[in-house]
């Protein structure tokens, strides 16, 4: 998944720097602006990922009221980045609760890293906000594009891992989550989501046969292991 980012920096040489490294390592800048208010419109316009903030900014807002503005309005991470800072506007800063507090001069690296995680933190927040919610409303919101949408539990098919990652299949779409499946599946209390094999878990409701290797939705199947057979078997109200 690309990560969005939004450079507000007043120098423009550092921002240019910053904006090269990024995009080097796959990341799309959404823009480059130097001031706190044009970082509040582009924000209207096209919310990013995560926001790198200058402290110090061209204009009257200067990086921690911005940054106090977007909170009220809007829940993405922020970076800060500074030069060198007074302990008052340090503690200004620290208030507005970022992600990270990166101090110029910067290695390309720790900025890549400390965007990933601010990244990852958010997404899992958000994420275990959700479960709570869903756990009433038997729905789930799962991130497509830009924008998260409300997925009724009774609508998926399975979750297949990817990696550190895993792919959520409905009747109509397919969502890619920065959780692993072991994550995704504790959150799933329903009891109709099963563990069938190490790479797969599945919603018997939506099962529509199954024989002594796999597991169907219609035209596609998927593969259970034998040490789940007993639990999914369970599941099945059988007649020979």
């Amino acid at each position: 998944m690309r990560i969005n980012v939004l450079i507000v920096e007043d120098d423009p040489i550092t921002a240019q720097d910053i904006s090269e490294v990024l995009e080097e390592c796959g990341m799309h800048v959404v823009d480059r602006v130097s001031s706190g208010e044009a970082a509040l419109d582009v924000v209207k316009i096209n919310k990013p990922d995560v926001i790198l903030m200058d402290v110090n900014l061209e204009g009257e807002l200067d990086g921690v009221i911005t940054a106090s503005k977007l909170n009220d309005t809007d829940n993405i991470p922020l970076i800060y980045l500074t030069a060198n800072s007074d302990v008052i506007t340090a503690n200004r800063a620290f208030n507005t609760n970022p992600s990270a507090f990166l101090t110029k001069p910067f290695d390309d690296a720790n900025i890549i890293y400390a965007i990933e995680l601010a990244f990852t933190n958010h997404i899992k927040r958000v994420f275990d906000a959700e479960q709570s919610s869903f756990k009433q409303q038997n729905c789930i919101f799962l991130k497509q594009g830009d924008m998260f949408e409300k997925v009724m539990l009774a609508d998926i098919l399975y979750i297949q891992a990817d990696g550190s990652y895993s792919f959520v299949i409905t009747k109509k779409a397919k969502y890619s989550s920065s959780n692993n499946l072991n994550t995704v599946w504790k959150n799933l209390t329903h009891p109709n989501f099963v563990r069938i094999h190490r790479s797969y878990v599945v919603n018997t409701e939506n099962v529509t046969g199954f024989d002594v290797d796999f597991v169907y939705f219609d035209e596609v199947y998927i593969p259970y292991s034998k040490n789940n057979k007993d639990e999914l078997l369970t599941r099945f109200k059988r007649m020979t």
